[in-house]
């Protein structure tokens, strides 16, 4: 007799609510991430912007990398920080005395910060230290930044849209925290614009439910 054919696996069905709030979730992430590369200074291709380059710019007033920052492992990213930590001390307005800023990339993600990405995303540090601070890497840490602060609790209702923005002001010096100013920001980001965002995609959120629910 003919052998019998491989057992080929089931084909798991897609969750068609599951799947449109993930879309939901990313257009409100990329509005968000936008708003914040805007307010940064850096816009949709900054990837490369170290801290006090001009807004439209290339270079730094304060140092610049040999090569730039998305060609470099993370661990050559690290060295890097350390150098323009030395090179922005007591020079960052709204940054205590003694202390300088490591801030690089569309994000203007930190030192600090990329550890915690680290964590979140599940990297030992040595497989994390040969990673490159490519586009994409940067794209996933803005993200998990964005998750880490209440984004999910956000959408949920568990947080009010305000209260989000006020967090997130503690992750982005060009987010307007309680008092809707900044400190050291020529162009904050758009308090409306960032609120109607999250409001519309609760809004969403309950449209898709409803709609499955019916």
């Amino acid at each position: 007799p003919d052998p019998m054919p491989d057992a080929v696996p089931p084909v798991p069905k897609m969750n068609p609510l599951r799947t449109k709030q993930r879309e939901i979730k990313e257009r409100v992430m990329a509005s968000t991430l936008k708003e914040i590369a805007d307010a940064e200074g850096t816009g949709d291709q900054g990837y490369n912007i170290v801290f006090g380059t001009p807004r439209g710019g290339s270079s730094s007033r304060f140092i610049n990398p040999t090569t730039e920052i998305t060609s470099m492992t993370l661990k050559e990213l690290d060295t890097f920080q350390r150098k323009l930590i030395n090179a922005t001390r007591d020079k960052v307005k709204g940054v205590k005395p003694g202390y300088g800023t490591s801030a690089v990339g569309k994000y203007q993600v930190t030192r600090g910060t990329l550890k915690l990405a680290r964590i979140k995303l599940g990297y030992s540090e040595e497989d994390w230290n040969k990673l490159k601070y490519s586009p994409k890497l940067q794209e996933q840490i803005g993200r998990v930044l964005l998750e880490h602060r209440g984004l999910d609790k956000m959408l949920e209702g568990k947080l009010t849209e305000e209260n989000y923005r006020i967090i997130l002001s503690n992750e982005w010096a060009s987010i307007p925290g309680k008092k809707k100013k900044v400190d050291g920001q020529p162009t904050p980001a758009n308090v409306e614009r960032i609120e109607g965002g999250f409001r519309k995609a609760i809004n969403e959120l309950k449209v898709s439910r409803d709609s499955f629910i019916n």
